[in-house]
């Protein structure tokens, strides 16, 4: 048997519509790309298990192919940075940056905010 935790929900019958699977689907592949542990949904039909997000978050991949991954970690990027800071803003820039010492190691992702964020609408000091 598998481990892991189980989320299971319970709703009105109102909301029910968001139990449709493709909308389901869609909603937990758009907010659990940055989760550093999988996302998985069985289907009812067959009883499968799919995978939503991705193996890893994006800042611990490889990087910097300029193909197709940079495009999906410039969107997952921004996609993060409006969900941390609540703004319909993009980031100017971001950075994977890393380090590694003999006790910790750690990763993570730099933000260079717009122009148009200021510090106090980003939660910082104004």
């Amino acid at each position: 048997a598998g481990g892991g935790t189980r989320v299971m929900l319970r709703l009105r019958p109102s909301a029910t519509r968001i139990t449709d699977s493709r909308t389901l689907a869609s909603t937990l592949r758009r907010f659990t790309p940055m989760l550093p542990f999988p996302v998985e949904l069985r289907d009812g039909a067959n009883g499968m298990w799919t995978r939503l997000n991705p193996e890893a978050s994006f800042w611990t991949m490889a990087g910097g192919s300029g193909g197709a991954d940079d495009a999906e970690e410039a969107a997952l990027a921004k996609r993060l940075y409006r969900a941390l800071y609540s703004t319909p803003s993009t980031p100017f820039a971001h950075w994977r940056v890393a380090a590694e010492g003999t006790e910790i190691a750690w990763r993570g992702v730099l933000f260079l905010p717009a122009p148009s964020d200021s510090a106090a609408a980003l939660g910082g000091l104004s």
